[in-house]
């Protein structure tokens, strides 16, 4: 029912009689139209076809959305279709909606070991053998340091690498994180090989357990293949637990020392799978060069091949069809209702094995960064409060009035981190905007801890969109439209908490004082 004044009226009439004072009567009368206002603001969401999106996602025939797999081809179509039948437009630079990348499938050596001295390394053991062909090679060793090139550093400098094996430093200079080490191996790669390299050995000093890299790179994995670094998926590179200490010092000694390695070979097969990008031009001709970014992951982990269960598909409602859904739900709403500001619609795949589509998209940008005021990113496990929305940001990217605000329109309330201990800001495709300057939170469902109801279906075949509370669910949803269209409409554009470790990225981005 339409609420305005004439239908309260009789409903304030009698709450007036009851009142002692006619201060108590006007702030009545402002409570009922604040009411009023928030909820006449609140965007429209269609339950019939946000369903059927959420259904259509996370259904069996789309086995799970695994990255590059034919069910996560078909949901990139779908999402894909439907911008076009919204009329977003594609953006310059992009075919179909569709940034297409390429991932390389590689599947670890059967057998494999490196021997140098007396001791040998087996891999899956000390070493991983993280590429290279089937080979047996007897070489010489050669220290390199980090291995690394850049304006000010250039470790292969006055370095004879021809027909050798590198030995370098896990690591990027200037860098702890161990994740700015993985990334730039494969810049580690190409530096070798093209100093005349057949190997490269990089001994592991990362913040990470080493049991816990071993089980991420001792299995089938995918990883971007990006053509502006190839590397020569022949060429020897391995990962090593063993710190070569003696073998280290006899070098600087200037002692030759030869290194045997032994490989059946790592198994490569290259995919593709698109990033699903719409663009929605704004209504404001002051203010539409600057835009929002509503982005989802829309991939999943695919088929349970080692379980037990008759169930085998990882539908992925909870993770991350109800995101997904939502932006398409929000496309919906800005192409008949425009706001001031322009929207990017963001669909990422391979968010699933190491946010990678975002990733990627910060690499490439359709759109340039620094026009970038907002991204509104949607992931999560699940729920486990229905009166609440859970904001990874909450309180650090200065819009928390606006989630306040959003959040109660629809009778919800936010709320920050309940789970600081998970690191869930920086597990999400929102991190990679994040760390580029541009104020990114994670708007997810409603949780308090990550409890037996979370675990229940996170990353479970049990993931299904029948065991989802949709009242709940469309009043998040509404929420989430509401909070982008408060920030692509208004004329201050958001920023970081002052102190906030991303606050020296968004100086950098938008060149600030």
């Amino acid at each position: 029912m339409e609420l305005n004044l004439i239908n309260l009226a009789p409903f304030l009439f009698k709450q007036a009689l009851q009142f002692k004072n006619m201060k108590q009567l006007i702030a009545a009368f402002i409570c009922c139209f604040i009411t009023i206002n928030l909820f006449s603001q609140v965007p429209d969401v269609k339950p019939h076809l946000y369903k059927k999106d959420v259904y259509f996602l996370a259904s069996d025939e789309l086995e799970g959305r695994k990255t590059g797999a034919q069910g996560n081809l078909v949901a990139a179509r779908y999402i894909a279709e439907s911008f076009r039948a919204l009329g977003l437009e594609s953006p310059e630079g992009i075919e179909d909606y569709y940034q297409k990348i390429t991932f390389d499938n590689t599947k670890p050596a059967e057998t494999a070991m490196l021997t140098l001295r007396d001791t040998t390394l087996k891999h899956g053991d000390q070493v991983l053998f993280m590429g290279g062909k089937e080979d047996h090679m007897t070489e010489e060793l050669v220290f390199i340091d980090q291995g690394w090139i850049n304006d000010t550093i250039n470790h292969y400098e006055g370095v004879d690498l021809n027909g050798k094996i590198a030995v370098a430093l896990f690591g990027v200079p200037g860098s702890t994180d161990p994740r700015d080490g993985f990334r730039g191996m494969t810049d580690k790669k190409r530096w070798a090989e093209e100093n005349g390299a057949v190997g490269l050995i990089e001994i592991y000093s990362g913040g990470f357990p080493w049991n816990i890299i071993k089980r991420f790179f001792n299995r089938e994995q995918t990883l971007i293949n990006d053509s502006k670094s190839p590397s020569n998926p022949d060429f020897q590179h391995i990962l090593s637990d063993y710190k070569f200490t003696s073998e280290l010092a006899s070098l600087k000694d200037g002692e030759k020392i030869e290194v045997v390695l032994e490989s059946s070979g790592v198994q490569i097969e290259s995919t593709f799978s698109p990033n699903v990008v719409g663009w929605l031009e704004g209504s404001d001709p002051d203010m539409k060069d600057e835009y929002i970014i509503l982005s989802a992951h829309f991939d999943h982990v695919g088929l349970d091949t080692r379980g037990n269960n008759e169930d085998k598909i990882f539908n992925g409602a909870r993770d991350n069809a109800v995101g997904t859904s939502a932006i398409l739900a929000a496309a919906r709403h800005f192409s008949e209702n425009r706001p001031k500001r322009s929207i990017l619609f963001l669909a990422f795949t391979a968010e699933e094995i190491g946010l990678l589509g975002s990733d990627y998209y910060v690499d490439h940008p359709v759109k340039p960064l620094d026009k970038a005021i907002f991204n509104m990113n949607i992931d999560g496990a699940g729920y486990n409060d229905t009166t609440r929305v859970t904001v990874l940001g909450y309180e650090r990217v200065g819009v928390k009035e606006i989630f306040d605000e959003a959040t109660a329109a629809v009778g919800l309330t936010a709320y920050g981190d309940t789970a600081p201990e998970q690191g869930l800001f920086d597990r999400s495709d929102n991190v990679n905007f994040a760390k580029v300057g541009i104020p990114a939170p994670t708007y997810s469902l409603g949780f308090t801890a990550f409890d037996a109801e979370i675990n229940k279906y996170y990353h479970k075949t049990s993931d299904n969109p029948d065991n989802l509370n949709y009242e709940y669910i469309l009043k998040y949803v509404k929420s989430y439209i509401y909070t982008a269209r408060e920030i692509a409409n208004r004329k201050e554009a958001p920023k970081w908490q002052e102190g906030d470790k991303y606050e020296a990225a968004y100086n950098k981005l938008y060149n600030m004082p």
